[in-house]
């Protein structure tokens, strides 16, 4: 997407950067929602790590897809029962 060196702004940053800083809030606020409510246990084993964090982000993006499907829902508080009703 981006191949030129081109740069933008009075600080001279490449477009690439300035892209990127425009974008991330999407991962932030990911890890914000991951974080609240998380089924993470404590192991020394990495693939059972990845495998939680895999089962939080999804539990996360499912919930988004429910409530862009019931926009009568109020989503204030809905989040741990859709994660209990989930599992």
């Amino acid at each position: 997407m981006h191949h030129d060196d081109k740069v933008e702004g009075e600080d001279r940053k490449p477009e690439i950067i300035l892209h990127y800083n425009s974008s991330k809030s999407g991962v932030d606020n990911m890890d914000k929602l991951v974080g609240t409510f998380s089924c993470r246990q404590k192991t020394n084993r990495w693939p059972i790590t990845v495998f939680f964090n895999i089962i939080d982000v999804a539990g996360v993006g499912a919930l988004v897809i429910w409530l862009y499907n019931h926009p009568e829902v109020c989503a204030a508080r809905i989040r741990r029962k859709f994660l209990m009703a989930l599992g």
